[in-house]
């Protein structure tokens, strides 16, 4: 693969919508209200539409943050495009932005949004990556140096990214999602969701994630499952942890 040069433009603040801290509000339950059973490890969920899938597209953008990385994974038609589109908008405050599949490249297309900046404490304008690099060839040591020189400083949504583990270029800061179909009604627009995170910070994250879930997400159709489903689901699946039944 020839050499590729892979860059972030720079942001612009005045181009994006200003939002307060306020806006860091969609999860209801806090850290410091956190149950026992809510642990971060990693759940299963079942999203019973696109709809659905794009709720939790949209949470999770609401708490974004330099350096996350959101490492899409699982069936064909799962659902990861349908989830980067849902965030990509909720991120940029725009929600009939024009968010196209991302071509197979290790350059990312790039949008814009809000979240924290890195450090943590202040909030701004961050770049947000769509890409897709299911199928691709290796590349070579210095384009992965490069590549994973990108996430630290912004937000990415990476469509088959079991490829930057096969490659040892995964972003350290990453999350991974398994989009799966029904294997009972494989034609239906639900979907199980496998949340796994990586990183003590994003264990504390997933755990509030979860717990808000299990309080409200059946209203947006997502249904947080238990301990016996989530096991069957998670069999086999590289970077999930068996869980306890």
């Amino acid at each position: 693969m020839a050499a590729a040069a892979l860059s972030l433009p720079a942001v612009r603040a005045a181009q994006l919508p200003r939002r307060s801290c306020a806006r860091r509000t969609a999860l209801v339950v806090r850290a410091s209200a956190l149950p026992e059973q809510f642990t971060g490890k990693q759940f299963s969920l079942l999203s019973t539409s696109e709809d659905a899938t794009s709720r939790l597209a949209a949470l999770l953008a609401a708490e974004m943050r330099a350096g996350d990385a959101y490492c899409l994974k699982g069936d064909q038609g799962g659902g990861k495009t349908t989830f980067s589109r849902a965030f990509v908008r909720a991120a940029s405050g725009n929600p009939g932005l024009d968010v196209p599949r991302p071509p197979v490249s290790l350059q990312p297309a790039q949008y814009e949004g809000v979240g924290l900046l890195p450090g943590g404490l202040d909030e701004g304008a961050l770049p947000v990556l769509h890409m897709d690099v299911g199928g691709l060839p290796r590349p070579s040591d210095d384009e992965c140096q490069r590549l994973q020189e990108l996430f630290p400083e912004a937000v990415s949504l990476i469509e088959w990214a079991e490829t930057l583990r096969e490659w040892g270029a995964a972003p350290e800061q990453r999350l991974a999602l398994y989009f799966r179909r029904l294997p009972s009604n494989p034609d239906s627009d639900a979907r199980l969701v496998t949340v796994v995170p990586h990183t003590g910070g994003w264990e504390v994250r997933v755990a509030l994630l979860q717990a808000n879930l299990a309080r409200s997400g059946m209203e947006d159709g997502l249904v947080v499952l238990g301990s016996d489903m989530a096991a069957q689901l998670t069999a086999g699946l590289p970077e999930c942890v068996p869980v306890a039944v």
